[in-house]
């Protein structure tokens, strides 16, 4: 059918969806350069943050490592303190020992020097009763 005796339904049609394809064919160049633009951006953002993502990792490793090596001079410093502890308590040990030792020792000097005191007594008793055995 002929709207207005010039223009077809389908002409009307045809016309209105090349203007509507121009539009979107126009409009899309537009958004397609926003969102490649928006795309850019959240690619540069991306690098940002991974960025900011290695270099905190790399500050944990770091004091990780650290705290690590702090860890393992302390063990180094405890079980260093722990051997002179233990050097200082063997060389105690060792002069209880002689200290000891000495005490025995003189222990027995003194057991000698009473045996000895005791067999002089007995001597000198035994003489005196020998004496007075003469005498009498």
């Amino acid at each position: 059918k002929m709207l207005g005796g010039a223009v077809s339904r389908r002409e009307l049609f045809v016309g209105s969806m090349r203007n509507l394809n121009v539009g979107i064919e126009e409009r899309s160049e537009a958004e397609i350069e926003e969102e490649r633009e928006r795309v850019k951006q959240l690619h540069e953002r991306v690098k940002e943050l991974e960025e900011r993502l290695r270099e905190r990792e790399e500050e944990r490793e770091g004091a990780e490592m650290k705290e690590r090596e702090e860890g393992e001079r302390k063990g180094a410093e405890a079980r260093e303190e722990r051997i002179r502890e233990l050097e200082a308590a063997a060389e105690a040990n060792e002069r209880a020992m002689r200290e000891m030792r000495k005490l025995v020792e003189a222990m027995k000097e003194e057991r000698r020097e009473e045996a000895r005191r005791r067999a002089s007594e007995e001597e000198e008793r035994s003489g005196r009763e020998a004496e007075d055995a003469r005498e009498a």
